[in-house]
């Protein structure tokens, strides 16, 4: 018997704003940093109208072709509210979760603007730049500052908690948010140790042989995440024997090699990435879900069906322990590395 490719898709529910004045009526934001998504904004309702066109189309396309079960849809709760705004929609996901054994994660995106320190106070520091105060990071854009009450419970502690209560008053059923994902691909010490303490068991942060540079000014580039060493035949990997790390693979070209590679050596374990904003009609041909379907043909090309199994993060995790298919590595070795 041949070995298996288990893919699943990581779906970041960014941009979740209100479609229209109806959604926000009658309704109190969580926190004071996300006032701005309360008000009647036609900007703010159009960019809620394009995620929830986005919405629709994953899970249309998803039923298409049969892959729901390797959904995990990481909701980006801390900085869109979406459990006060989109109730609805996670009572379907939650609905899909039974139905179709799918997940529910938690995503945050650690350099939005509600996890800056006061601009005014950064600026007579003379520290002030446009990415976030999360500690333990002081290159490029980041610098060291004391506010983990702020971004723990704001980023992580709250958000969690407000999206299993949702579940809860929506269904009448208990649900643990168990899987991460860091917006943009942001990891560094303080991030990694408080997701594992806050009780995420899977994450998918990283992303396999892959970088990005943002370019801040003429003479100033800022790398926000490398994650270059993170090599793809290493495959998932636990930290601290607290969380597995399933990377992302956001390269058609790195995948393509490395299944003529690996296909008969290794369970591979791929998670692709998607975004609603990527996934709209006016996209045309660069609508995501095209560049889907161009990774998933090229794996029906080297695998047989019955060896591709379309799973979510937490079903991977359980199949990746079965297996015995994964690494360790201390939090220290894996900062080294990114």
């Amino acid at each position: 018997m041949g070995k298996n490719i288990y893919i699943g898709f990581s779906i970041d529910m960014d941009s979740a704003f209100p479609s229209s004045i109806n959604i926000i009526k009658n309704k109190e934001p969580s926190n004071k940093f996300i006032n701005f998504l309360y008000q009647d904004n036609k900007e703010n309702f159009k960019n809620g109208l394009i995620f929830e066109e986005g919405m629709n189309n994953i899970i249309k396309f998803f039923f298409t072709n049969n892959y729901m079960s390797g959904a995990t849809w990481l909701i980006n709760e801390a900085n869109y509210d979406t459990s006060i705004l989109y109730p609805d929609i996670i009572k379907k996901l939650y609905e899909y979760v039974e139905k179709y054994n799918c997940a529910i994660g938690l995503h945050t995106h650690f350099e939005a603007d509600m996890f800056k320190m006061d601009k005014e106070t950064l600026e007579i520091e003379k520290k002030w730049k446009t990415f976030p105060a999360v500690p333990g990071v002081t290159t490029g854009g980041y610098f060291e500052v004391s506010n983990k009450e702020m971004w723990y419970n704001e980023g992580l502690i709250n958000p969690k908690k407000r999206i299993e209560e949702c579940i809860f008053k929506m269904t009448n059923k208990i649900y643990n948010i168990n899987c991460f994902k860091s917006g943009s691909h942001i990891l560094n010490y303080d991030i990694i140790s408080s997701i594992i303490d806050t009780n995420f068991i899977v994450d998918c942060s990283m992303v396999y042989e892959t970088k990005r540079v943002l370019k801040l000014n003429d003479t100033e580039n800022f790398t926000m995440y490398n994650n270059e060493k993170i090599k793809f035949d290493d495959g998932p990997f636990y930290i601290n024997n607290k969380i597995l790390e399933i990377p992302e693979c956001a390269n058609l070209g790195l995948l393509k090699n490395k299944i003529k590679l690996l296909k008969n050596k290794k369970n591979i374990y791929l998670l692709l990435q998607l975004h609603p904003y990527q996934c709209i009609k006016s996209l045309g041909e660069n609508n995501l879900l095209n560049n889907i379907l161009k990774y998933i043909n090229l794996i029906r090309k080297n695998y047989d069906n019955t060896n591709i199994k379309f799973v979510n993060m937490l079903e991977m995790k359980n199949i990746i322990d079965k297996n015995n298919d994964y690494h360790h590595k201390d939090i220290n070795d894996v900062i080294k590395l990114i």
